[in-house]
């Protein structure tokens, strides 16, 4: 099933380049990124027996490559009942922003010092600029309502980045099922193909630039 919103992908943002930069509006807005106890969609499948273990994309891809992982991450997984949910912590932590060379060598990886290009603040400014990218490329007048209505809009005059939702549910055996929330950013308006779309900052020419070869 589903739940959400999604707005067409601006194609727009497909024709620029190196020697024809856009710019991107900042957006002061909300972009849900909420953990799965407080997800309604997710009490109710819960409520309903439709999966036992339940679990964000986020949370699932931080299981599934945390033995190449660098930075720190919490991640609490919750009983209640016969229930499981692994979900991101409260308080504020890695997967909630975004890392930045990761797996780059030592000598291609930011130093965490307090200047602009700092680990921590190019962690965060990554983090902005996703959300601004998010915001950014949807083409407002052009969107499609998903099976269920958003289940994080609080009110009509709320400002929120509008996402979809995608619960899937596998069968892991032994009667016990998993129900992943994946989150859907958009689709192409002239195959209504659902995509994701994402940020790749390149913040150092002098350690990096390979902007130079994108066009």
């Amino acid at each position: 099933m589903t739940a959400g919103q999604i707005h067409a992908f601006d194609r727009e943002w497909e024709r620029v380049k190196m020697q024809k930069a856009k710019k991107l509006p900042q957006f002061k807005g909300l972009v849900p990124n909420e953990i799965t106890t407080r997800d309604p969609v997710i009490q109710r499948l819960a409520q309903e027996e439709k999966a036992h273990i339940f679990a964000t994309d986020l949370a699932a891809a931080a299981l599934m490559t945390s033995s190449k992982a660098q930075y720190s991450w919490d991640l609490v997984i919750k009983k209640m009942g016969e229930f499981i949910f692994i979900d991101k912590r409260d308080d504020e932590n890695m997967l909630d922003w975004q890392t930045v060379s990761e797996t780059a060598n030592v000598e291609f990886q930011p130093l965490d010092e307090d200047g602009v290009n700092g680990v921590r603040q190019l962690i965060k400014e990554a983090a902005r600029t996703s959300n601004d990218f998010l915001a950014a490329m949807r083409q407002p007048k052009k969107f499609k309502n998903l099976d269920e209505e958003d289940p994080f809009v609080e009110d009509e005059d709320q400002v929120i980045c509008h996402l979809g939702y995608q619960y899937n549910i596998y069968d892991l055996g032994r009667d016990v099922n998993i129900c992943i929330r994946s989150t859907v950013h958009s689709y192409i308006e002239s195959t209504d193909e659902k995509l994701n779309v994402y940020v790749l900052p390149e913040w150092s020419e002098k350690r990096q630039n390979w902007g130079k070869d994108l066009d």
